[in-house]
């Protein structure tokens, strides 16, 4: 092989190295968004039912949600199915958020928003140290993705 054909496997090595590093980083941020999500499904669900009095289903169906796997949780409440998928949760995580969405609608007004703002603050607390996490972890994956490939890449030549 020549030398040039040796750089571009190299080079070629190197790069889907790093494009696995990139797919390892964009999936520890799936959790992460997952709670800002959720958060953010909180204040919309106390806004509509302080302020609107709409039913559940309404509530959910009226929230725009870009995580897959909260968008299927909250399909499956709004369809009074309480089988949840736990995607990418642990078995506590999955427990927690199990347990707000069983809850939903089942208790009197304040009652009700008492206890998804007591929820807000654990998916809060959640997001904000999963976003700490994975600020230090993302960029090791590329590197370490980067790092991987090269080494592939020499011991191919």
């Amino acid at each position: 092989m020549t030398l040039s054909g040796k750089f571009i496997v190299f080079v070629l090595c190197a790069f889907v190295g790093c494009m696995a590093g990139l797919l390892c980083a964009r999936r520890i941020c799936e959790k992460e968004n997952y709670y800002k999500e959720l958060s953010k499904f909180c204040s919309h669900f106390k806004s509509c039912v302080a302020f609107r009095n709409d039913e559940i289903a309404n509530v959910i169906n009226g929230f725009p949600c870009r995580s897959t796997l909260l968008k299927s949780q909250l399909y499956a409440k709004a369809n009074a199915t309480n089988e949840c998928d736990q995607g990418f949760l642990n078995t506590e995580e999955y427990s927690v958020v199990s347990d707000f969405l069983y809850n939903l609608g089942r208790f009197d007004e304040q009652t009700q928003i008492e206890d998804v703002m007591r929820n807000k603050e654990i998916f809060e607390d959640n997001y904000k140290s999963l976003k700490e996490k994975n600020a230090v972890k993302r960029p090791m994956y590329i590197k370490l993705g980067l790092l991987f490939g090269a080494l592939v890449g020499v011991l191919t030549m």
